[in-house]
């Protein structure tokens, strides 16, 4: 009889469908908060995810597709809101730990 309880707790593994479930979560989005630019280079502020629920409502849909795209978003601030800009997207960032 021991026997068969030796194989019962022998079977409590965690299946795989399981684990697959953990390695799926969302890919991690790295939020800027852009300090200065020009036309093809800034300096950014590497941010709390959290920051990018601040842009502004229209902006919004767009900073969510870039993160999708390419894992990180540069927001930056334009008459005093916070927006999503596609051209600050491409340029060559410098990263700083200041505002």
């Amino acid at each position: 009889m021991v026997e068969p309880e030796v194989a019962r707790s022998s079977q409590s593994i965690v299946p795989k469908s399981k684990e697959v479930l953990v390695v799926s979560k969302a890919p991690r989005c790295d939020v800027y908060s852009v300090v200065s630019s020009n036309d093809t280079t800034g300096t950014a502020k590497l941010e709390n995810p959290s920051f990018k629920d601040g842009v502004e409502a229209e902006h919004k849909q767009k900073a969510d597709e870039a993160c999708a795209k390419s894992n990180k978003v540069y927001i930056a601030k334009q008459n005093e809101k916070w927006v999503y800009r596609e051209a600050d997207q491409n340029k060559t960032w410098t990263v700083t730990s200041q505002s």
